[in-house]
């Protein structure tokens, strides 16, 4: 079967999952890029740690970029099926183009791990998401079968769940390959904190 041609003119259908620097402070985070489905507005949503916000992008030939009130945010270069992060890209690290999954890759699925603080130590050497077969609804705690709390997600691209409350932000994807991306937020006076998570 042929692969399908992604066209950057006609992006929607497929997203963008990319990691980078946390903005202000050290550390990891991931998010999912996920184009309008009106091809002329140039709109897409940002979900990742911060939960979800606007961006506009922009393309000139191969060139992607990506903007938040008129300043650069990401920029990538796709051709013939894949992506790059150009060299001078302050910002993204690593990027890979997805067909957006027919189904949700995360339903009836549980993923354990270990959260990390910015600079590395350990924040929560045992941590669960146990995901509900139907419906958006996910378990946490810290080890499986002991839930401390139960919330209900926003799904984005079939392929990553946002978790948004008053004081913190849960951010779980699943990668293309089956790897588990996660950030965890505290929210403090307007002020973010931000963990990275190494799950499976």
């Amino acid at each position: 079967m042929r692969e399908e041609k992604f066209d950057i003119n006609n992006p929607y259908g497929y997203v963008i999952a990319v990691t980078y620097n946390n903005f202000n402070y050290p550390g990891i985070s991931s998010g999912v890029l996920l184009f309008s489905n009106d091809n002329k507005n140039s709109k897409a949503m940002l979900y990742d740690r911060n939960g979800e916000r606007v961006l506009n992008y922009t393309v000139n030939g191969s060139e992607l970029k990506f903007l938040e009130n008129g300043e650069l945010l990401f920029e990538f270069r796709i051709e013939n099926n894949k992506i790059e992060v150009p060299g001078n890209n302050l910002v993204a690290k690593k990027a890979e183009l997805v067909k957006i999954p027919a189904e949700n890759r995360l339903a009836g699925k549980t993923f354990t791990g270990i959260y990390y603080n910015p600079n590395g130590t350990v924040h929560q050497p045992k941590f669960f998401y146990a995901f509900a077969q139907s419906g958006n609804k996910v378990d946490v705690g810290f080890e499986p079968g002991t839930t401390i709390r139960s919330e209900t997600y926003v799904l984005a691209a079939n392929m990553a769940a946002l978790v948004k409350k008053t004081n913190f932000v849960e951010f779980v994807m699943v990668m293309p390959n089956g790897d588990i991306v996660c950030n965890y937020t505290d929210i403090n006076g307007g002020t973010y904190y931000s963990k990275y998570g190494e799950f499976k």
